[in-house]
């Protein structure tokens, strides 16, 4: 990321959407729930501190569920299978689970 995309945005944003293909990019929770219902996705999360210590989490399986719109269930859920360690630590598969369960 080069900072030329603002990522702090409203939620019809993040579900349509935003940013240019060609550059910083959010392609949008509803066409990735559509891709990841037709067939099988790997996820890795990427990561980088303060410091520069570069760390990844690689999952075999990712999916999202499409929107629930239920008041107290709102968004979208995660579903990630499969976690490797690619040195964040045994921690980060229960994070991200723990964090981004419910994309909201």
């Amino acid at each position: 990321m080069d900072g030329t995309v603002n990522f702090y945005r409203g939620w019809d944003q993040y579900k349509n959407g935003f940013g240019h293909a060609a550059g910083e990019y959010w392609l949008g929770l509803d066409t990735i729930y559509l891709l990841t219902l037709k067939k099988t996705y790997e996820l890795r999360v990427d990561m980088e501190d303060f410091d520069g210590q570069k760390a990844y989490a690689f999952y075999a399986s990712f999916a999202i569920s499409p929107e629930v719109t239920d008041p107290e269930l709102d968004g979208y859920k995660l579903q990630v299978t499969g976690f490797k360690d690619g040195g964040a630590g045994e921690n980060s598969s229960t994070s991200l689970e723990k964090h981004l369960g419910c994309i909201h």
